[in-house]
């Protein structure tokens, strides 16, 4: 099997996510996509987002069933009428058998004097079958903080129930997405002290595409990680060239 992992940046470079999308529909069999917009109608007046993404995505996707779970949404009238959050979509093949998701952290005071950005701290997962196999996929948008993606209280506390989350889960298991850290944080060393790491392992330099504009300020160059338990077995794992985005797209081939 294929799955394909990306932060869509709300669809800014609209024509190209969806041409690279259709272009590796065929060939992959789940999409994990994070900052996706879910809205009855494309609003041309906001042109930073492309409101209706998930529909659009869902268009390019024939033979894919779509599981979308909502992020927290800020107060507003771009966020009132086209929602944030992430989608996985599965082909057809493969059977969903549940799904769900949770807030990676305890919205307080603390979070509002951190100005963690509402649309992150997201995890979603899809558990499915496909022949005799059972694989759980989580998704996930990390919490962003303004500045470099170290360690903070709540990331450690966000990585502490992502890796509760995948243990008590039955079947094979792949967490992906964009998850804001870089790779020597203690948040990230939580995660693959059970699983494997697929970003260091593989020796990947960057997740960034030339279009985010901190990477150099910040040396933030890996955002994204993929992460697998010790049963799946790895045909291949590689960052795609494609620049669709502000993040590049993480490929895994997997069974």
């Amino acid at each position: 099997m294929k799955l394909i992992s990306l932060n869509t940046w709300g669809g800014k470079l609209y024509q190209p996510l969806i041409e690279f999308v259709a272009a590796n529909a065929e060939t992959t069999d789940i999409f994990c996509f994070q900052e996706v917009y879910f809205s009855g109608s494309y609003h041309p007046e906001i042109p930073w987002i492309r409101t209706n993404l998930a529909s659009e995505l869902q268009g390019a996707l024939p033979g894919f069933s779509m599981t979308e779970r909502l992020a927290v949404q800020k107060n507003g009238a771009v966020e009132s009428d086209a929602k944030i959050g992430e989608a996985i979509f599965v082909k057809d093949s493969a059977k969903v058998t549940s799904s769900g998701g949770f807030h990676t952290y305890q919205e307080d005071g603390e979070s509002v004097r951190e100005k963690i950005e509402a649309a992150s701290g997201n995890f979603q997962f899809v558990t499915l079958e496909s022949g005799s196999e059972a694989y759980v996929i989580g998704n996930v948008h990390g919490l962003w903080f303004p500045g470099p993606k170290f360690d903070t209280a709540k990331r450690i506390e966000q990585s502490v129930r992502l890796k509760k989350a995948m243990e008590v889960s039955r079947g094979k298991k792949i967490l992906c997405g964009d998850f804001n850290l870089q790779p020597a944080t203690e948040s990230v060393g939580l995660l693959d002290s059970g699983m494997r790491d697929l970003i260091t392992e593989y020796r990947v330099a960057k997740t960034r595409s030339r279009y985010y504009e901190g990477m150099e300020k910040y040396h933030d160059y890996i955002a994204d990680y993929m992460f697998v338990s010790s049963d799946v077995r790895v045909a291949d794992f590689k960052v795609l060239p494609d620049e669709v985005s502000d993040h590049l797209p993480l490929a895994l081939e997997f069974s």
